[in-house]
């Protein structure tokens, strides 16, 4: 989205609602289906609290590298200028100076430090407390704080010091030495400055935060170890170096912090910020303090700078830097600057972008809230753990769609509790039929291997068959074949036998006659029709039956040598029952014309199949 501050990678996000709960202005939309998070760009504050709790990594920020490199490349003057808190954030670069010089490797034909504009600043707040006349004001340093106030709290938008930030008033001064004629990048520790400098067309050209300036170091491969010294360009600021802490700006402007006498009191950090604007609004008339506010804890700490260094360290290294500084600055020459640039206006005017949701239909608000805590015993425990002030708060967010009741912990502990006896429940199922299943497992495997002991016995009952047995797949490639069937086919296939038993995977086209073979493509083809047919072969006398099996995807043959003395007994007798069969067919529709005469030719049919049978065998032979 165009000019959007923060996004979210609807990718990597894991909807943990972590940016929600974090963040203090609830601007994050959760979408219709509570899975696709959107930044509200008018809601946003751009404080990164959201980016800072993100576990996977899904929110960046808007990046300014390439506008920057751009302005370098375009060949004109362009200044870099920099937030004191360089000193926090570069610990690993030893001497400034090398710094100085690292950006001007980067292509930037000036750099400056913010620290003078701090004392600018400093000096103009000074002389504003000093006029105070009963209104209390709150400080414009921090642009997180002055959007928090715009648009959450547009009633406390006149109480906003009307004071420039030192960004902005650095950028004046920098203008003002060269006549316009130079392009600036300001350089630090806030994402917010990003859409400040937007209020100020034509003075600041590009932001880039600190992480952003590491990744152009890291792509340029620049380091300190090749270069030289190179001071950063006048004017020089003093105990505007302290600017980063916390408290630093109160010590820069000589604005007393005790207890007893002090005029300004400091404050940092989200939720002390909402509280003291909260009492700021209300009692103020009874606090009696100015406010000096900073979103993070000091610009050190700001969301522009590399993630999970230790504060206490940075907040040491400041104070060393600004210390070496502070001594070798020219009070005298520092003194003239101010005054010589004390005629560039610092004033500023801040306008109301009102974006709070005040309130809903109050029937509306109660049901919303009830119905999500309605396993609750206590329906209004303003527990806080979603990261909103009450129940009803969220209710108003879940009803304007930038919050959903999903975020609730009580109840969703209670959601939870309910799904885990379910789980239990399906797990106790599963058992059950997994321990059927095991039990179905076993009995196929026992029927497998009585089926495995029943095709054997059938192979080793067919092996000793005298006559021939084939049985080949729908591609009537040999599956199974006895010795009879290969005896019978010859010595080429005996040959065959012996190095691939039974001819299994032998084409019953090599094999067979053309004939037989064309009678066993009939039946594959159609696994309907049988085939009984005699045959001649190799001087032979067959009798082929061809027939289709376990629903045609096998296809079987049985071959037998007429011309054996068994088979031809066998035969003989086959065929004589087939005929007394159909005579007996024929005695059935003319027995009432052949009487006895028909009968007669049944006893002596039988007879004779009798005494062929009571044939001794060596009559046969």
């Amino acid at each position: 989205m165009e000019n959007q501050l923060y996004t979210i990678d609807t990718e990597k996000c894991v909807t943990c609602y972590a940016c929600i709960r974090e963040c203090p202005v609830k601007a994050i939309d959760v979408g219709q289906n509570s899975e696709n998070l959107q930044i509200v760009k008018e809601r946003c504050i751009g404080c990164g609290l959201c980016e800072e709790v993100c576990p996977v990594d899904a929110i960046s920020y808007r990046k300014s590298i390439e506008e920057c490199l751009s302005l370098i490349e375009s060949g004109g003057l362009v200044a870099a200028l920099c937030e004191p808190s360089i000193s926090a954030e570069f610990p690993d670069i030893t001497d400034y100076r090398k710094f100085s010089q690292m950006l001007r490797a980067v292509g930037f034909t000036n750099v400056y430090e913010v620290s003078f504009g701090v004392d600018m600043v400093a000096r103009e707040y000074n002389n504003l407390l000093k006029e105070f006349n009963g209104k209390y004001f709150i400080t414009s340093l921090c642009p997180s704080m002055v959007s928090l106030i715009e648009k959450y709290y547009p009633e406390l938008v006149p109480n906003l010091a009307p004071i420039v930030s030192p960004m902005v008033a650095s950028a004046k001064i920098v203008k003002h030495l060269h006549w316009d004629c130079i392009k600036i990048v300001y350089i630090g520790p806030c994402v917010e400055s990003k859409n400040e400098a937007k209020r100020y067309p034509g003075l600041i050209d590009a932001v880039l935060t600190f992480r952003e300036l590491r990744e152009i170091f890291e792509e340029q491969n620049i380091k300190e170890t090749s270069l030289e010294f190179s001071e950063f360009d006048p004017p020089y600021g003093a105990e505007g170096e302290l600017y980063p802490i916390r408290t630093g700006f109160l010590e820069a402007a000589h604005i007393s912090q005790e207890l007893l006498t002090g005029e300004m009191s400091s404050v940092s950090g989200s939720n002390n910020l909402t509280s003291m604007l909260d009492s700021f609004g209300r009692n103020i008339d009874n606090i009696k303090s100015h406010f000096s506010c900073f979103m993070c804890h000091g610009c050190l700490m700001g969301p522009g700078t590399t993630k999970k260094k230790n504060y206490q360290v940075r907040r040491s290294d400041v104070i060393k830097f600004a210390r070496k500084r502070i001594e070798s600055l020219e009070r005298d020459k520092w003194a003239e600057n101010l005054k010589k640039f004390r005629y560039i206006s610092l004033n500023t005017t801040f306008k109301e972008d009102n974006q709070r949701i005040d309130n809903i239909p109050e029937n509306t608000a109660e049901e919303i809230y009830k119905e999500i805590n309605r396993d609750l015993k206590n329906p209004d425990l303003d527990c806080k753990a979603c990261g909103f002030n009450s129940c009803k708060e969220m209710a108003i967010a879940s009803y304007c769609g930038l919050a959903t009741p999903d975020i609730c912990l009580l109840n969703n502990k209670k959601t939870i509790a309910k799904q885990r006896h379910l789980l239990k429940q399906e797990t106790e199922k599963y058992n059950k039929t997994k321990e059927a299943l095991v039990e179905s497992e076993a009995q196929a495997n026992q029927a497998r291997v009585v089926a495995q002991e029943a095709q054997d016995s059938l192979y080793a009952t067919i092996r000793k068959l005298p006559f021939g047995v084939v049985f080949a797949d729908k591609t009537l490639k040999v599956t199974y074949s006895n010795e009879s069937f290969v005896e019978l086919l010859g010595e080429d296939a005996m040959q065959i036998n012996e190095v691939v038993p039974g001819l299994i995977g032998a084409q019953t086209k090599s094999l067979l006659p053309k004939d037989i073979y064309n009678q066993f493509y009939l039946v594959a083809q159609n696994p309907n029709e049988s085939v009984n047919k005699d045959f001649k072969y190799k001087e032979r006398l067959l009798n082929v039956q061809i027939f289709s099996m376990a629903k045609g995807t096998l296809v079987g043959g049985i071959f037998r040598d007429l011309m054996m003395p068994e088979i031809q007994k066998e035969e003989i007798i086959r065929r004589i029952t087939e005929v007394i069969d159909k005579n007996l067919s024929i005695v059935q529709k003319i027995g009432f014309l052949l009487g006895e005469g028909a009968a007669e030719s049944e006893r002596m049919l039988n007879s004779i199949i009798k005494t062929f049978k009571q044939t001794p065998k060596e009559d046969d032979l």
